[in-house]
């Protein structure tokens, strides 16, 4: 019977551990999910929260005491919109500012919104320097009652030891490209050229590209493939390029007003149910979700152009088989016939540069004109 960590893919071994401490009622308040970027540790950590806070019998009638998912507070914390599941990641140029770990700090001292469990996510730790880190050590190590931390790390020797020993850590393995592709086409009708198309698309996130090919969504499908229409339209000149990066931006935009105009509804129905410390926890969850939809397209315009350089490399190798945009594979050869393996390496450092500072207060348009600058700069 399918529960709330099934669909942690490619991770059979962490699903069967938090299945294990869930069933025991044993749920730690402190965990570290170490593991590189694309391996659902975000998507394990919400599967935890929903274990953690959720209280319908009916959703745990499996007898384990593992939730199914089913209940409204479950699909609330999986759909990101539960009240006391907050999830945070670094706001500073080099990490976490010390102000967030205040908040934190003090967040997790004050009551539930809504039931009587809250749950932590933070995000990149291995971005959490000494000072910020210190600020926030007393908490992690006496947490307050009902209260779960789930930290996530890229590795362990980037998250400072201070940290490392008060947490249960949860090792997540490196899915291979191909087993991903796997289980993407187990978990839709996509064949696999399609799922490759859909994970190059998603930053190499399974549970993303999953989505991305759900009958009836076809929303992030068709953004991909007029975000890539675009890239290749900006490398006709400079001029093309600044127009290219306006269109984009355009582009990201309708998908982000949809999700604040579907966020601002949701309240607007349940806003006589809810005390004003409710509405006031909601409407910051909403801020930050909305920051994260804004965060994740831009991720994915970049993700588009990485995988276009992938493709030109692997024409330039030799290795036209393992071209993944195959649906733009007359672009990429004319672009492959335009430059060299060493430009277009040189290229792809800028690109990831650029890309590093999504997350930073750098105006999204900037962004992108550098990154297609880059990409157009090495045809020359």
């Amino acid at each position: 019977m399918a529960d709330v960590f099934s669909n942690i893919f490619g991770q059979p071994k962490v699903s069967e551990f938090l299945r294990r401490s869930t069933a025991s009622d044993s749920i730690s308040q402190s965990y570290l999910f170490l593991g590189p970027a694309g391996s659902n540790k975000t998507q394990a950590a919400y599967a935890l929260a929903c274990a953690y806070i959720c209280a319908d019998g009916d959703c745990k009638k499996g007898g384990d005491g593992i939730p199914s998912a089913t209940c409204e507070t479950c699909k609330q914390v999986l759909a990101h919109k539960h009240p006391d599941v907050k999830y945070y990641e670094p706001q500073g140029q080099s990490g976490y500012l010390i102000d967030q770990m205040h908040e934190i700090i003090h967040d997790s001292g004050l009551m539930p919104v809504q039931g009587d469990k809250k749950v932590y996510i933070i995000d990149r730790v291995d971005l959490m320097g000494t000072s910020p880190a210190n600020a926030f050590l007393k908490t992690l190590e006496e947490p307050n009652p009902n209260t779960c931390f789930i930290l996530l790390g890229r590795n362990s020797t980037s998250v400072l030891p201070t940290i490392r020993s008060r947490c249960v850590i949860v090792p997540f393995r490196q899915i291979p490209p191909d087993e991903a592709v796997r289980i993407i086409m187990a978990n839709s009708v996509a064949d696999e050229r399609k799922a490759r198309i859909a994970l190059a698309a998603s930053g190499s996130s399974i549970t993303a590209a999953i989505k991305m090919l759900t009958p009836g969504d076809n929303t992030g499908l068709y953004l991909r493939e007029q975000i890539m229409r675009l890239i290749f339209e900006s490398l006709r000149s400079n001029w093309a390029v600044l127009k290219t990066a306006r269109e984009i931006l355009k582009l990201i935009k309708a998908p982000t007003d949809e999700y604040r105009a579907k966020m601002e509804e949701e309240l607007a129905l349940a806003d006589e149910f809810l005390s004003k410390t409710a509405k006031k926890e909601i409407n910051t969850q909403n801020k930050r979700g909305l920051k994260r939809q804004e965060k994740k397209l831009m991720g994915m315009v970049f993700d588009c152009i990485v995988s276009i350089m992938h493709d030109v490399m692997m024409v330039l190798a030799g290795e036209p088989a393992h071209v993944v945009n195959y649906d733009f594979a007359n672009e990429i050869a004319t672009l492959s016939a335009r430059t060299s393996q060493q430009k277009m390496v040189a290229a792809l450092d800028g690109v990831l540069a650029a890309k590093k500072c999504i997350t930073y207060n750098v105006s999204p348009e900037s962004l992108i004109d550098s990154a297609l600058f880059e990409l157009k700069g090495a045809q020359e």
